[in-house]
This record gives C-alpha cells, structure tokens and sequence, in this order.
C-alpha cells in the first residue's frame, strides 16, 4: 500500500515528513492523495516507524547508556558550575526528539512517549541564599518535574509538592556516573562492540 502511494519503499526515517506534513498543514511539504494526514494508511506508516525508531534506541540498553553517557556527563558538568554560580545564569541546546529519548532512557526515565515537536527537557538550579545550604536542582520533561529513583536526597517542600528538587551531586545515576572514567568507557565500548551509527554519533555529539 505504500509503495502504490508513495511510489517509493517504506523507510523509518519517513516519520519526519510524515510529521512536519501534519504540523504544517502541508504549507511547505505536500503528501500524496493517499497519505494524508488521519487517512489509515498515514496513521499505520507513522505508528511503524515510531515503533521501529523506539526498538532500534531501546533493544540494546547498555548501548543506549554509552551513547548518552558523553552529553549527560557534560551537562552534570554545567550543572556544577551553575550551582557555584561560576556558569552563566541561562544555557540553550537546541537537539532533536531521538536525542531526548535516548537521554530518557540512558536514566531509565523514559515514559514509553516518543518526543513530539517543541519537546524539552529542562534542568532547573536553585542556589542557596548566602553561603549556608546545599544547592538543589529538578529535571522537568515538557515542563512537569521527573522523579529520580536514584536521588538520595531528595527535597520536598510543602508549597512544591513532587516538585523533583534534588542536591545536585544527585543528578546522574551510579550507572552513568562511572562512565566519567574514559578508561572504562572505553572498555565498555570496545567490549559491546559497535552498535551506535555515524548518524547516532552526530545527533548527540554535534560538532
């Protein structure tokens, strides 16, 4: 059925035509008579490539955590020097929804949702007034906090109920924490091999 509408084979990596079409009311990007948008077979090819996108980042999930690893412990290093108030007050990345996804499930947060448009995920700091105090942060996924399984001190206040806030020497698990040692990053990844794509690579780790 697809070939017959598309006049081309199935590709996962067409769910980001297949979306952008949507979103855009086809201003930019027409689909073909029979892929339009809510039409059965626009609704099966997006749902298969999502399911196939969701397999490829999350059947290896030691693979998923060494590809992660590098972008979380980079921001865990901004995180550092926001709470010393030796980091600029605001810091902007603009990246893609695999890259959040991936991240998600490098902590093992992820809630089986794939990413849509405008997705975010933010880190908020909060330094103690004076020099008394430990400073705090939360993980907020479109703006709602994450729990951390792994936060050993986590703050709840009465007027922020669930609010997420964590001292900040929590914010990564032991699982990728260990992986600030290159050495065993490197053994890691040589031991499990090959499994992450140049495109992977480039999608996490922009040059």
């Amino acid at each position: 059925r697809w070939r017959q509408a598309a006049g081309t084979d199935f590709q996962p990596a067409f769910k980001d035509c297949l979306l952008v079409a949507s979103c855009s009311r086809q201003t930019g990007l027409r689909l073909p008579a029979g892929l339009q948008p809510n039409s059965s077979l626009f609704v099966e090819a997006l749902r298969v490539s999502l399911k196939l996108f969701q397999d490829r980042y999350t059947s290896d999930l030691e693979a998923t955590r060494l590809l992660a690893a590098p972008s979380l412990l980079e921001l865990d290093d901004f995180l550092q020097l926001q709470a010393t108030g030796s980091g600029p007050m605001v810091a902007l990345w603009a990246t893609h929804d695999t890259t959040i996804m991936v991240m998600l499930v490098a902590l093992g947060i992820w809630n089986g949702q794939w990413p849509p448009y405008t997705d975010s995920l933010t880190i908020e700091v909060y330094r103690p007034r004076g020099r008394q105090g430990t400073p705090l942060f939360r993980l907020l996924h479109a703006g709602q906090p994450l729990q951390l399984p792994w936060c050993s001190t986590r703050v709840e206040l009465d007027s922020l109920a669930g609010s997420g806030l964590c001292s900040v020497g929590d914010f990564l698990p032991e699982h990728i924490a260990e992986l600030r040692d290159q050495q065993l990053l490197a053994i890691k990844c040589e031991g499990l091999g090959s499994t992450a794509t140049s495109e992977d690579v480039a999608m996490l780790h922009p040059r």
